[in-house]
C-alpha cells in the first residue's frame, strides 16, 4: 500500500506534463442546432418548397432528431415570415409555411 502510495505522489511532483492520447473525434454538428438553425437548414434544402402545416414541420425535426417544444418552432416560423425567408398561407391554426424564393449558394 505504501509503494502504491508513493508512486502516486512521485508522479504528481513530476514537473513533465503527462500527455494523455485521446481519440479526436468528431462532434456531431446536429448536437448544437438550434431551432432556427434548423429551420434556416431544412429551408436552403428546399424542404419548404411545398407548403408545410405546423404539424409536418415539427414531425420533420423530431425526424431528423431534434425534438423541440412545439411553441419553440411556431414563433421561430414566425420569426422567418417576418424576415421574409418564409411565407405563410391560411387561417388561425391552419396557417402553411412556404418558401418565399429558394435559397441562393455562397
Amino acid at each position: 500500500m505504501q509503494q502504491a502510495v508513493e508512486s502516486v505522489l512521485a508522479g504528481m511532483s513530476s514537473k513533465e506534463p503527462a500527455l494523455v492520447d485521446q481519440p479526436l473525434s468528431e462532434e456531431d454538428p446536429r448536437r448544437f442546432e438550434t431551432c432556427r438553425g434548423l429551420l434556416q437548414t431544412m429551408w436552403r434544402e428546399g424542404w419548404f418548397g411545398t407548403p408545410r402545416a405546423l404539424s409536418e414541420v415539427h414531425d420533420e425535426m423530431s425526424r431528423r432528431g431534434f425534438h423541440y417544444d412545439r411553441t419553440a418552432v411556431a414563433h421561430t416560423l414566425v420569426d422567418l415570415v417576418r424576415e421574409g425567408t418564409l411565407f405563410r398561407d391560411g387561417s388561425m391554426r391552419n396557417y402553411r409555411y412556404v418558401q418565399k424564393h429558394p435559397f441562393k449558394g455562397q
